[in-house]
This record gives structure tokens, C-alpha cells and sequence, in this order.
């Protein structure tokens, strides 16, 4: 009798289920960058693809924000319900993944289409992206626990989530993709504030019109201080197809900050949750000095301070400054400190 066959048949079972947990056809952004941190096979034809992941400071701590997709290459419907994702770390502590309400009005992927979706997770403190492991899950009430384990993907040691400034971040928004570039950063000084303005450039590459999200910016230093950025025109901007719009995002860094290592923050504000979700992270470059290398004389910069609202510009190189005092209704202060820059 031969015994040497079956244990051959296992052998290659084995083989197969491998490979069929861990490879996947890979997934591209427009443009052909890769967008995929890892993937997962559902079948031969279907797979998830972990697009992106992020972790973000809230009022509650520490948080993490999975961009996900599923491409269903089969010939039928995929159920959106019977699949799920727990996050993890390499200590196996787990950490509840949700999705966010918008994503509960999806129910199926429609064969040969993709469904992207975002999942958020609370953290500990000292958890950091390459300690995270995701496993895809699918619901089998004939498994033991009624899961079933399709696969996971661990955090690559030299993933990150800061797109270099050489590159182009891509903003999903709705169906179409948008590629968020920084064109320059040119910062200013006075005695008490960096003013550093970042031009930001927004590439429609999609098919269909799009209208920017009322997208919150920052600046993100070295120590990880967040210095937030006003954007002017920013409010329903509509970038049609193939076409391109500038924006111009100023802000207030006390001098005290250093300059190496800023990097720009996007986040949306996700209301029915109270949190702001982050969308993505540019590196910024070295900054440059406007023409003169100081304040302009015509520019002026106001800086919000408890209750009282200060005017500070330069008129032939002396120092100008106006105090009002005023209720806090009348603005509407981002951290204790609002600033914004006119020109007069």
C-alpha cells in the first residue's frame, strides 16, 4: 500500500490555501502609482485591498483610520455584511474596528467593481503603525466561532503614511480621485510668529466634477504639534475634470517652533461621530522667503488671544500694532487661537 500519496495531496492543500490567503492580483491609483499596503483573497477572482493607514490623535487618544477596498471580480453579487476586519497588534491585543456611518448604506459589490471602505479603531497610546496586524474576516456559522480567517496584513517596516513631497497624495472623494501636490511653502517671520504659506495644489483625475470637502489643514512639526491653517476659497470648490486649482493655506507658528521636518495635515471632520478623520500627510518642503525676507509692509496678521484681537503689521520697518476686545461670539477660535493674514 502506498502511504506516501496522501500525505503529497495535504502537501499541496497546504500550497494552495498559502497562496490564496496572501496574493491577490495588485491594486493601482490612477496614474499607476501603487496604492496598496497588502491584500487578501476572497476567491481566485475577489480580494481586499488595504489601500492606506493612519493613525491619528483625537480628544479621546489615540486612533486608527483603515481605507480598505473590495474588488469583486466574480460573476455574482458579494454580500458587504458577510465580511469583517479586526485590527490587532503583534501582542495580539485587540482593538474594536468600525465602520464609519456612511459606509452602512453600502450592502453589495456589484460583480466586476470595487467598494471602498473606511474602518477606525481606538488605540493605545504607544502603539505605533508597524505594531498593526488587520485580518479579513468572512462569517461561517459553520466554523466554531463562525469565522473564518482569510487572511491578514501586516504593517510593513518601511510603510509610512507621509507622502514625500515629491509625490502626490491621493484624496478619494466619493468616486473620483483627487491628487493633492505641494507646489512650494514660503514662510515669513516676525518677532513672535512663523507666517508659513503652503501652496497646495488639487488635481481632478477623474471623469466627473468634483467639490472639495470642507477639508480641515495643519501643519504637523517634528514634536508632533498640530498649528492649524486657514484656506481661502477652499468653501464649495468645484474642480471639473483634468483640471487643476491652487490653494493658498496660511497660518501662526510661534518662533519658538523649529522648521525642520513640517509636514502638511489633512482631516475631515466626520460630524455624527465628532471626529476629525485623517485624510492625508504631505511632507513639506524647506521654506522660502518672500521677496524682502520679512513681513511684507502691506501684509497684516491678526492673532486671537483669549478675548482679545491684535493687529500687528509693518509700515517702513516700525512695528504697528491695534487691541480690541471683544465677546467670544464673534469668532470662532481652532485650539484657543485663530489666525488668518489680509492684505491691505
Amino acid at each position: 500500500m502506498n502511504t506516501k500519496k496522501p500525505y503529497l495531496q495535504i502537501a499541496a492543500l497546504a500550497l494552495s490555501l498559502t497562496l490564496t490567503l496572501n496574493t491577490a492580483p495588485p491594486a493601482f491609483a490612477d496614474g499607476g502609482d501603487s496604492a496598496t499596503v497588502g491584500t487578501v483573497s476572497i476567491s481566485n477572482q475577489s480580494y481586499f485591498a488595504l489601500k492606506s493607514i493612519h493613525l491619528t490623535t483625537s480628544e479621546n487618544g489615540k486612533l486608527a483610520v483603515l481605507n480598505l477596498s473590495i474588488h469583486n471580480g466574480g460573476k455574482n453579487a458579494l454580500k458587504i455584511i458577510d465580511y469583517w476586519v479586526r485590527l490587532k497588534n503583534k501582542l495580539n491585543s485587540e482593538f474594536v474596528a468600525r465602520s464609519l456611518p456612511a459606509d452602512k448604506e453600502k450592502s453589495h459589490i456589484a460583480p466586476g467593481s470595487n467598494v471602498d471602505l473606511t474602518y477606525y479603531a481606538s488605540v493605545n497610546e504607544n502603539t505605533q503603525l508597524q505594531d498593526l496586524i488587520i485580518e479579513f474576516i468572512k462569517w461561517d456559522l459553520n466554523q466554531v466561532n463562525f469565522e473564518r480567517l482569510l487572511g491578514e496584513v501586516v504593517i510593513p517596516e518601511t510603510y509610512s503614511d507621509v507622502t514625500p513631497f515629491t509625490e502626490s497624495a491621493i484624496l478619494r472623494i466619493g468616486e473620483m480621485d483627487v491628487k493633492a501636490s505641494i507646489k512650494k511653502l514660503v514662510s515669513n517671520k516676525n518677532e513672535k510668529f512663523h507666517l508659513p504659506t503652503v501652496y497646495l495644489t488639487l488635481e481632478n483625475v477623474g471623469t466627473h466634477p468634483v467639490t472639495i470637502p470642507a477639508y480641515l489643514f495643519a501643519i504637523r512639526t517634528e514634536e508632533l504639534l498640530l498649528y492649524p491653517l486657514g484656506s481661502k476659497g477652499l468653501k464649495d470648490l468645484e474642480i471639473k475634470p483634468k483640471a487643476t486649482k491652487e490653494l493658498q493655506l496660511t497660518g501662526t507658528i510661534p518662533v519658538a517652533v523649529s522648521t525642520e521636518h513640517w509636514e502638511l495635515v489633512v482631516t475631515e471632520n466626520v460630524p455624527d461621530l465628532k471626529i476629525n478623520f485623517h485624510v492625508a500627510a504631505n511632507q513639506l518642503p524647506t521654506a522660502s522667503l518672500n521677496q524682502g525676507g520679512s513681513v511684507g509692509e502691506n501684509q497684516l496678521e491678526t492673532n486671537v488671544d483669549g478675548h482679545k484681537l491684535v493687529l500687528v503689521f509693518e509700515d517702513g520697518g516700525e512695528e504697528k500694532s491695534f487691541e480690541k476686545l471683544f465677546e467670544m461670539k464673534e469668532f470662532d477660535p481652532v485650539d484657543g487661537e485663530t489666525s488668518e493674514k489680509f492684505q491691505v
